[in-house]
C-alpha cells in the first residue's frame, strides 16, 4: 500500500488526476454492473415464483382431478355394496316366505327357548 502511495506521490498532478480518473471511472462501471446485477437477479426471483405459482396450481389441478376419480371409484364401489345388500335383502324375503307355517312355528319356538329358556307346563 506504501508503495502504490509513493507511485502516486511521484506522479504529476496531470498523471496523478488520470488515475483518479481511471478509479472513478471503473467505481462507476462497477456501480452501473451491480445495478444490471440487481436487476438480473431480480427478474430471476420474480421467474422463480412464477414457476413456482404454475406447478403448484398444476399439482392442484392434478390433485383435483385425482380426487375427482376417487370420489367416483367410491361413488361406484356405494352403488354395488348397496346393490349387493338389497340383494340379499331380496334372497332373504324369498327365503323367509318359502317356509312354510310348521317350520315358522318351529323357528318362533327355538328362539323364546334361546330367550326366555325352556317354559314348564305347557305345550312341547
Amino acid at each position: 500500500m506504501a508503495a502504490n502511495r509513493k507511485e502516486v506521490d511521484e506522479l504529476g498532478p496531470s498523471a496523478a488526476h488520470g488515475k483518479l480518473k481511471q478509479l472513478l471511472d471503473t467505481e462507476t462501471e462497477l456501480d452501473a454492473m451491480l445495478r444490471q446485477t440487481r436487476i438480473e437477479a431480480g427478474a430471476l426471483v420474480e421467474l422463480a415464483h412464477a414457476e413456482a405459482e404454475d406447478r403448484i396450481r398444476k399439482f392442484e389441478s392434478e390433485l383435483d382431478a385425482a380426487g375427482a376419480v376417487l370420489r367416483e371409484l367410491i361413488a361406484g364401489e356405494r352403488e354395488e355394496a348397496v346393490a349387493a345388500i338389497r340383494a340379499e335383502a331380496m334372497r332373504t324375503v324369498e327365503e323367509l316366505g318359502a317356509l312354510d307355517e310348521q317350520r315358522i312355528e318351529e323357528l318362533a319356538r327355538y328362539v323364546a327357548v334361546r330367550v326366555a329358556g325352556p317354559v314348564s307346563g305347557g305345550r312341547s
